[in-house]
């Protein structure tokens, strides 16, 4: 093609273009993974904060997304340090405010 013809765009070319983009915006594999184990964890931890006679029961809620959150580290990790600093954080308030 001479340099002086500017190259004629088909129509395909911007619908695969919005293709590429479009699937950018939905994610991949791991995404929709990750969306389906956060929805099913979440559903069951407030289930459970519903039947369980608590007085915060909006923590458990909020403690598994925080848990199950996307990140390099493990989740079993991640919940035996928050488990531990629960355990932790109960022991020194009952000293420190208990009887």
């Amino acid at each position: 093609m001479p340099a002086h013809q500017a190259r004629r765009k088909t129509w395909r070319e911007p619908v695969e273009l919005n293709r590429a983009r479009l699937d950018e915006l939905r994610g991949g594999r791991l995404a929709w993974t990750f969306t389906i184990r956060l929805m099913v964890c979440v559903g069951v931890a407030a289930v459970a904060s519903e039947v369980l006679p608590l007085q915060r029961s909006y923590w458990v809620v909020l403690t598994v997304a925080i848990v199950v959150k996307p990140d390099n580290g493990s989740v079993f990790a991640r919940a035996l340090r928050r488990g531990i600093g629960m355990i932790v954080g109960v022991v020194l308030g009952t000293r420190v405010f208990g009887p």
